[in-house]
């Protein structure tokens, strides 16, 4: 490496070090955001997921119901 070229690599060196940092900051912020959004997508589709099979199961439940035969119900009273 030539006298020249290390002398304008020691001048840019201290311009360029604090951008670099800052975009590895930035990045590391980012990727924090992003990880966080990943979590919160992953409960919602879990809370829905729940809450869709609780409902089918509530269906299940009711259509039971309904299909007994008068002489079943009778037998309950």
């Amino acid at each position: 490496m030539s006298l020249s070229t290390l002398a304008l690599v020691s001048l840019i060196l201290p311009f360029a070090l604090p951008s670099a940092m800052d975009n590895c900051r930035l990045y590391h912020e980012r990727l924090e955001i992003e990880k966080n959004l990943q979590k919160q997508r992953e409960q919602i589709r879990q809370d829905f997921h729940d809450n869709i099979l609780n409902e089918f199961a509530n269906i299940s439940l009711f259509s039971f119901e309904i299909k007994k035969p008068a002489t079943m119900m009778k037998g309950l009273k």
